[in-house]
């Protein structure tokens, strides 16, 4: 059980958020996001060894609803949370309570559609109500999964996020073959699950704790608890839109490519899928640091944006020519059926579709930074529009080439849309020279966030 009382003395200085936390905390939630994805890699690669694709296939399109619902209603709390927390007083405890009751009552409803949705829409476990229970289950133990996650990054205790994500990634690792000798059911869906709920249930009080803990916030609240509730409620709806929007479409991709092109195809897509992943989760967890920090200080906003869009590009760049030479050589090695398959052109298409997200990603959290959305929301209604246009007719025509390209045209959508704004926004009134510079329309003239 993880200690909330008793802090390493990093933390124990009177400072959680600011620009000297920002990398590293970005430094603890890229080992978090790098040892879930060694082991999850790890899983996935111990799960084809075991299965065929086509069976492989079913299991990555029922994950891959968990995982894009789970994410979608954990944004109910999550990034409110990151957003909020750095900026509010005594009402963090009651918007963190809040929060958790919109998301454990959204999660039910959501798992329930989704487990109905599924076993009507994939035809390998039509009419299967045990799948459509399991698919309930996962949506709530996974988005509560995601919630704990943004919680520790909310209320600086990233240095937690390491253990939190290893412990479920190895814990499928574990659970796999467990499952494949003892229940031979479903057992993939099963280890995904299972890893996660145990980790909820460790790190449920000691997150309450952190919460509670008077240690170490801003000693003046930049919102009233009043404004702070009222905003958190605002930021709540919009980020669950925003989120089905961002997070939906690509991760229920696997999904729609499994639906349309078959199995087989979705099972090669979805490893590709998981590959390419890799980069996301670093990139994404110097933008999400990016998110809590500049809601914190705000003067220094953009100079925190410039210089952690620049680290995101390098990196994604790095893995695109790391992952284009490495898994055309280790997915025929897990399992030869794969070796006739176009895996550098998957490949390479979603490592750009990884590039191009860099620039979405860093313009859209400092966007919620400042607890402003409806620009990001309307660049994921283009990039959601272009996906589901797409993807019909190219997973249909080409298998999992088609759906690369499909999510490509998504990732591209949401950068140009990022541009469009950037390019037409008001010119910025600080001297601070960034690549966002003119984004600064949704700040008040004393330089703090406006609501």
């Amino acid at each position: 059980m993880v200690n909330a009382s008793r802090e390493p003395s990093i933390d124990s200085k009177p400072v959680r958020y600011g620009a000297q936390r920002l990398f590293r905390d970005a430094g603890w939630m890229t080992a978090a996001t790098v040892g879930s994805a060694v082991f999850g890699a790890a899983f996935w690669a111990l799960a084809a060894r075991i299965y065929p694709p086509a069976q492989m296939g079913v299991a990555t399109a029922i994950i891959a609803v968990i995982n894009a619902v789970g994410a979608v209603v954990a944004s109910v709390a999550g990034d409110p949370y990151t957003a909020l927390f750095p900026a509010v007083g005594s009402a963090r405890r009651q918007i963190y309570r809040l929060g958790r009751r919109r998301q454990w009552m959204l999660s039910s409803v959501a798992g329930l559609v989704s487990g109905i949705a599924v076993i009507w829409l994939l035809p390998e476990v039509r009419g299967s109500l045990a799948v459509g229970a399991l698919v309930a289950i996962g949506v709530v133990v996974w988005s509560s999964s995601y919630v704990q996650y943004k919680a520790l990054i909310a209320v600086g205790q990233a240095r937690w996020t390491p253990v939190s994500q290893v412990l479920i990634s190895l814990g499928r690792v574990l659970l796999l073959p467990l499952f494949v000798v003892t229940i031979g059911w479903h057992s993939p869906e099963l280890a995904f699950i299972a890893s996660a709920a145990v980790v909820v249930i460790v790190f449920m009080r000691p997150i309450s704790r952190f919460v509670s803990s008077p240690d170490g916030w801003p000693a003046e609240a930049t919102l009233s608890d009043e404004q702070a509730v009222k905003t958190f409620k605002k930021l709540s709806t919009q980020m669950v839109v925003n989120a089905a929007l961002a997070w939906g479409p690509p991760f229920v991709s696997p999904f729609l490519v499994t639906v349309i092109a078959g199995p087989t195809q979705g099972a090669f897509f979805a490893l590709c899928f998981t590959f390419t992943q890799l980069i996301d989760i670093v990139t994404g967890a110097l933008s999400w640091s990016l998110a809590v920090h500049a809601s914190s200080q705000p003067e220094q906003s953009r100079s925190m944006a410039r210089t952690v869009l620049i680290r995101m590009v390098g990196i994604a760049i790095l893995g695109f020519i790391c992952l284009f030479f490495v898994v055309p050589v280790a997915l025929p090695w897990l399992n030869p059926q794969y070796g006739g398959m176009k895996i550098g052109e998957v490949i390479a298409l979603l490592c750009a579709a990884s590039v191009a997200r860099c620039f979405y990603q860093a313009w859209s959290d400092l966007q919620l930074s400042r607890r402003k959305m409806l620009q990001p929301l309307i660049a994921n209604v283009v990039g959601a529009i272009a996906l589901f246009s797409l993807m019909p007719y190219f997973a249909n025509t080409y298998g999992a080439v088609g759906g690369a390209a499909a999510f490509l045209a998504l990732r591209l959508a949401g950068a140009f849309s990022a541009g469009i704004f950037l390019l037409f926004s008001k010119p910025s009134r600080q001297p601070v020279d960034s690549v966002f510079a003119g984004s600064d329309e949704n700040r008040t003239d004393d330089g703090s966030a406006s609501c």
